[in-house]
């Protein structure tokens, strides 16, 4: 199925006289929305591009992404209502989708969620189950046109929860070759917040590389081989002391996995 993007349009709940606040796209260089396609509504009380606007501007947008902005004309697309329903809905009224927004969706681990996107996580999911969604998990705060942070797929393989480091061994040479070591984390809870160390084999704390990082689902740091001052360590064997910890759970799980700084010879 395909939609008319003319006729789409975004509102609150309805209040007791049954009125709502609507937001209508103004204008798109699209027509037709594909199945399974997707658009952007951006807010602009001037008629400018998705690219020249400030959304595009923020998020570092192309030319080529204006095709996908439907432009709102206002200065932003806070509903009347924050905290209720926001619905999709055809020309006619209908309610195409809806989700009943709840701010505790949100990582509860966050100092402030300003700023921060409120991501759907299987789009394959129901759009109202409180478990898929979450907060977006890198500091930017969201990725219009781009996949969610935290995004997962039915049929998708993921891999196990844990954290895995790669190359290993790496060479911090800056010879072009494995200079860095990638350490990658994958949780089934999107909500922890990682502390990262990192220790020689004496046991002397040689660099804190993350603290209080929103982990999402998956991601990954990179660790250059030097030290907080920016020294080069010696060639040897480290420990990646990886600390994730889960406020609203209280769950905490940590892992130590050895890294080994090389020579390329």
């Amino acid at each position: 199925m395909q939609f008319l993007w003319k006729g789409l349009f975004l509102h609150d709940e309805p209040d007791n006289s049954n009125s709502i606040t609507r937001i209508d796209p103004v204008s798109s260089s699209q027509r037709w929305i594909p199945a399974n396609g997707f658009a952007l509504f951006y807010p602009e009380p001037e008629n400018v591009s998705l690219f020249e606007s400030r959304t595009g501007i923020a998020f570092g947008l192309s030319e080529d992404d204006d095709w996908l902005g439907l432009r709102a004309d206002r200065a932003g697309l806070s509903l009347t209502l924050s905290g209720r329903a926001v619905y999709l809905a055809d020309s006619s009224g209908m309610a195409i989708d809806r989700v009943d927004y709840k701010p505790e969706w949100h990582n509860p681990n966050l100092i402030t969620t300003q700023g921060v996107s409120l991501e759907r996580i299987n789009p394959d999911f129901e759009s109202n189950d409180s478990s898929n969604w979450g907060s977006h998990a890198s500091v930017i705060g969201g990725t219009p046109l781009g996949r969610n942070s935290l995004h997962q797929q039915t049929g998708i393989e993921n891999g196990p929860e844990g954290v895995t480091l790669s190359p290993n061994p790496f060479s911090p040479d800056d010879d072009g070759v494995d200079d860095n070591l990638v350490i990658n984390y994958q949780f089934e809870d999107p909500n922890y917040m990682l502390k990262v160390r990192i220790y020689d084999r004496y046991g002397r704390l040689v660099r804190n590389l993350a603290n209080s990082h929103a982990a999402g689902l998956n991601g990954s740091l990179t660790w250059d081989g030097r030290t907080d001052d920016g020294q080069r360590n010696r060639i040897g064997i480290y420990i990646i002391y990886v600390e994730a910890y889960n406020g609203s759970t209280g769950s905490k799980k940590v892992y130590k996995e050895p890294a080994v700084v090389a020579r390329q010879f």
